[in-house]
């Protein structure tokens, strides 16, 4: 090719070089803005925030669909960003031993109208309902049911329904002196979930006790208090499996 010829396809070829440079830096950027959901400004939120809060005021009704779709859309809009909840969905999936299992948020509560800052985060996980503090992301509390609670109805025939209910190990291993040990091992093992020192506490009798639920099934329970009357609680089968759990050592329980 002569001289001629290749300063004739020297500006087409620069042009190209420019096209294809810049769909190498756009295109990321456009993609990226696409996986970006839209979100309300400021004052916009704070405004829809007031709405679904007087929605939900005026229809109290928590079985009507309009109360479920404002609740809902108020949960997501007062929810803390994603990122900021994973170490909270660790620790729940440290608590159950199951780091594949599905941690779903639910809503936070709040003191007053600062929807800002949570006091607390519910969240559900193999059936059961768990409760965060925001401000650690420790679990302050555990219970059987998930926090829609469980539903229940009659069939046509006269018998009844029921949701889907937790199984727990019930395995006969352990005497209740034995889960005791169990169950402030599991606190000791587990103090960056929970946030709590068991040496500072001193185990309540009157919190102790047990219920034979037939068939082999045994619930132990265990409570300690600190110096200022606060309590810890937790429920563990006899298989030494923990399946509530309450941190009210502040003097309020968690909600």
């Amino acid at each position: 090719m002569t001289n001629k010829n290749k300063s004739r396809f020297l500006p087409a070829i620069l042009l190209l070089a420019v096209v294809a440079l810049l769909v190498i830096i756009l295109i990321p950027r456009l993609i990226n803005q696409s996986k970006v959901a839209p979100t309300l400004s400021t004052d916009a939120k704070a405004t829809r925030i007031a709405q679904l809060v007087e929605a939900m005021n005026t229809n109290k009704n928590a079985e009507s669909q309009a109360h479920k779709d404002a609740y809902k859309e108020y949960c997501q809009l007062t929810a803390r960003p994603e990122d900021q909840r994973a170490k909270a969905v660790a620790n729940i999936k440290e608590f159950l031993g199951d780091k594949s299992v599905a941690v779903d948020f639910i809503c936070s509560t709040f003191e007053g109208t600062d929807y800002n800052n949570p006091k607390n985060e519910h969240y559900n996980a193999k059936l059961g309902g768990f409760t965060i503090d925001p401000k650690t992301n420790y679990i302050v509390s555990v219970r059987a049911e998930a926090w829609e609670g469980s539903r229940w109805g009659t069939n046509s025939d006269g018998s009844r329904w029921f949701d889907p209910q937790a199984e727990y190990d019930y395995t006969p291993r352990y005497t209740q002196a034995q889960a005791q040990k169990v169950a402030e091992k599991f606190i000791e093992d587990h103090k960056n979930i929970l946030g709590v020192d068991l040496t500072s506490l001193k185990l309540d009798p009157e919190m102790t006790n047990i219920k034979d639920g037939g068939g082999s099934k045994i619930n132990y329970f265990f409570g300690w208090r600190n110096s200022t009357g606060g309590s810890l609680s937790l429920t563990i089968t006899n298989g030494g499996q923990v399946i509530v759990y309450s941190n009210e050592l502040n003097g309020q329980a968690p909600k």
